[in-house]
């Protein structure tokens, strides 16, 4: 379990890199609403950009993009309206992206894919 944390921080790190070369500015990680977490809340073209960060490695079963189950969209959701009330965001001018990361602990390199807007 520790090496997945750890492989979760690691990818969130990555992400946050990512995104700030990409003009994002990061406005706070890890934001929690009781049993819900954003990873990364963000803004973007003035934007406010949720951004959920998946990250594994590949292994025998490679590597699958769509890692959102429908429990997790909802949860979500409901984290980003909660963020989204308590700061009073316009929701025409929010968004939730995924962000996968895909380790290949054989050569040690990582795949980003960055999808926006996936609700």
């Amino acid at each position: 379990m520790e090496r997945n944390k750890l492989l979760g921080k690691r990818g969130e790190e990555i992400a946050r890199q990512y995104l700030q070369s990409h003009c994002f500015k990061i406005l706070t990680c890890n934001y929690r609403v009781g049993r819900y977490e954003l990873d990364i809340i963000a803004s973007y073209k003035n934007r406010t950009v949720f951004i959920e960060v998946k990250t594994r490695t590949q292994g025998n079963h490679g590597y699958r993009d769509n890692q959102l189950t429908k429990n997790q969209t909802i949860n979500l959701k409901k984290a980003l309206l909660h963020y989204s009330l308590i700061n009073h965001l316009d929701f025409e001018t929010i968004s939730l992206d995924l962000i996968t990361i895909s380790f290949n602990p054989e050569n040690r390199l990582a795949q980003l894919r960055h999808y926006r807007n996936i609700l």
